[in-house]
């Protein structure tokens, strides 16, 4: 969402149509709402996050003084490297930055940064939060790998209440699952609340990706997309659910220009076709590439301390419901899916990652 609303705020004409497009994105006051966001946050007791934002440009660009402001103003950073004639020494600056002097086996790869590289833009968030359910059963389980082999994995096992969807395409055995295949089979995990919340603002989603709605298309859906049609839709359904999901301890990198660029978001990517002139008035700079480099980590015990490149997320366990047998629907989670942990008050996903192996 950051490295969205950053690109968006960037572009202009038909590059700036192609976002708003997918992303639903109001023509201003993007910055604005992500520095209401960290203000927001650093004011949390029981969940706390932390956020890195950079913008890379090459040394041959200059930015326009009003949006260097906007980024500053946003809590991100504009920084230039020399892309044209250092390639090899501007991916190891950057590999520096994001992993801010920790050990991180996740760097760029070799191939991301050119002699054409125009600019890119890099997000890091840290995030903690407690569960607000107790998973109460562990066992091993098979998961199913995306080359088709079964994994003997660590399952959790909770019985709750929680706001969920079924899909009729994964689950036609229910009556009441959900026939309208552009909303998938999700379950909305609780976390623990902070002082003076009735409920619970953030929430770890699982989503089933499906032949509708592959992993690649989800995770670069708009969060409006997502808080406007999704959300709702899950949270007419507040009924008992057996939620089977693997222990997760993964770290893994995703790029996702090629999802943005089949999801409509063409000219940015295209040289002397993309419109940055809202960040600089000289022409050719397009995209190149937008990498999420992802930690996740979670267990019905507890989690060990752990920092990625990008995006760490760090799950520890707080028993706040009791364990029932009874339960509406049962929902497994044995293959690849899709995690986001999202801010219901601000209609923020924190977090979007693909398990694609939890070990």
């Amino acid at each position: 969402a950051t490295q969205l609303a950053l690109l968006f705020e960037a572009a202009d004409g038909e590059t700036k149509e192609q976002i708003k497009k997918l992303t639903l994105m109001a023509d201003n006051g993007q910055m604005e709402a992500l520095k209401q966001l960290k203000d927001q946050y650093d004011c949390m007791t029981k969940g706390k996050i932390v956020t890195k934002n950079g913008i890379f440009l090459d040394n041959s660009f200059q930015p326009n003084a009003d949006f260097y402001k906007k980024v500053q103003y946003g809590g991100a950073s504009m920084y230039k490297l020399d892309f044209a004639r250092n390639p090899e020494l501007s991916r190891i600056i950057l590999d520096s930055w994001l992993a801010d002097g920790k050990e991180s086996p996740l760097g760029l790869p070799e191939s991301a940064i050119s002699s054409a590289t125009s600019f890119m833009m890099v997000s890091g968030t840290t995030f903690e939060a407690k569960w607000a359910i107790e998973f109460a059963e562990r066992y091993p389980g098979g998961f199913r790998l995306p080359d088709g082999k079964t994994k003997m994995v660590d399952m959790m096992e909770v019985t709750y209440p929680m706001q969920h969807i079924v899909s009729c395409i994964d689950y036609p055995q229910y009556d009441d699952c959900e026939k309208n295949k552009a909303i998938p089979t999700m379950v909305q995990i609780p976390l623990e609340r902070t002082e003076g919340e009735q409920a619970s603002r953030l929430q770890v989603i699982a989503i089933k990706p499906n032949k509708i709605l592959p992993k690649q298309a989800i995770i670069a859906l708009s969060p409006e997309y997502f808080h406007q049609l999704w959300l709702p839709a899950s949270d007419a359904n507040l009924n008992t659910c057996k939620l089977r999901i693997p222990q997760v301890d993964i770290e893994s990198q995703s790029e996702l220009s090629n999802a943005l660029y089949g999801l409509g978001i063409e000219d940015a990517f295209i040289p002397f076709k993309a419109n940055f002139t809202k960040m600089s008035d000289n022409s050719g700079i397009s995209l190149t590439n937008i990498y999420q480099n992802s930690f996740l980590k979670w267990d019905t015990e507890g989690a060990a301390a752990g920092v990625a490149s990008q995006l760490t997320i760090k799950l520890p366990y707080s028993s706040r419901g009791g364990i029932q047998d009874f339960h509406d629907h049962e929902i497994s989670f044995s293959e690849p899916f899709v995690v986001f942990i999202t801010d219901r008050k601000t209609k923020t996903n924190l977090f979007i990652g693909v398990v694609n192996d939890p070990r």
